[in-house]
């Protein structure tokens, strides 16, 4: 039997983003030393934090546009959330030598929130060729990520 995840966000209103945060999300990153925060520059909301223990906290109202050149499934969105969010960080000033820890847990997330399946044959190679998709999409962050990690205002060259 497949372990569902409960769903945490919902259809986003506005045209940039696809969703938004409903309930709050905590992952240990293993990203430490920094104190970094991400505010709504219209009203000062803290969308999320990463304390210098590591812990990545995604409050409600935090918004982003899922997989990126990718389809949006159950078991990659807690891992294309906390990427984004991370990403978001170097580009607001976390360190680019943290990208191949985030990539890193972006694949980790993936992979526990294939969940468990029903034992037996097809459950085995549904599992299998869900973890060669996580691989294919941890190769293709770390491949293509930085292009999303220049900070505000930085042109790509």
């Amino acid at each position: 039997m497949t372990e569902t995840l409960k769903q945490f966000w919902r259809e986003h209103k506005f045209a940039r983003y696809k969703y938004e945060v409903i309930d709050q999300q905590i992952v240990r990153t293993g990203i430490l030393g920094y104190s970094r925060a991400i505010v709504r520059e219209c009203d000062g909301i803290v969308l999320a934090t990463l304390n210098r223990v590591g812990v990545l906290t995604v409050f409600p109202e935090y918004a982003w546009d899922g997989m990126t050149c990718a389809f949006d499934t159950d078991d990659t969105m807690r891992a294309s959330l906390f990427h984004d969010v991370l990403t978001q960080m170097i580009r607001e000033g976390l360190s680019m030598r943290e990208r191949p820890a985030i990539d890193a847990l972006f694949y980790q997330i993936i992979i526990e929130d294939i969940g468990t399946l029903a034992a037996g044959l097809k459950g085995r190679i549904v599992y299998h060729a869900k973890c060669f998709r996580a691989r294919s999409y941890w190769a293709a962050v770390r491949m293509f990520g930085w292009l999303w990690c220049q900070p505000k205002g930085k042109k790509v060259s």
